[in-house]
């Protein structure tokens, strides 16, 4: 139960608990799996300034932005990110970004960003 894990990880912080990666990490993909996306969201952006070079928080960030319809962060959070091109999680930070253009009426900015995926990928095509 997601829930309980978000009570008993929250509870630990309170107490006195440094604000560890782990812990918060937990915590991010248990408010994520219970569908707090803009708790999800604040988590990763502390997770982000803990771990700068962690290509997988800036994901998430951006993700959990996505699924918060904060449409306009997800863009900001997706162009702010430093995964690199070469990353596996470049293509997958690319497609949220273009749907976050796409869901603010910005078509032909989502149309550029997907230019910048791998046009073989089917993710790519339907999107």
């Amino acid at each position: 139960n997601y829930r309980k894990a978000i009570q008993l990880l929250q509870s630990s912080l309170e107490e006195g608990a440094s604000r560890s990666r782990p812990v918060l990490s937990l915590l991010a993909h248990c408010s994520y799996q219970d569908e707090d996306y803009l708790r999800s969201a604040e988590i990763y952006e502390e997770l982000i300034e803990l771990c700068p070079s962690s290509e997988q928080y800036q994901l998430y960030y951006v993700q959990s932005l996505v699924k918060a319809e904060s449409f306009i962060d997800a863009s900001r959070a997706a162009v702010a990110s430093k995964v690199l091109p070469s990353s596996p999680f470049f293509h997958r930070i690319k497609l949220l970004q273009a749907q976050a253009e796409m869901e603010q009426g910005l078509l032909s900015e989502a149309a550029a960003t997907l230019t910048q995926c791998n046009e073989k990928d089917i993710d790519t095509v339907l999107s």
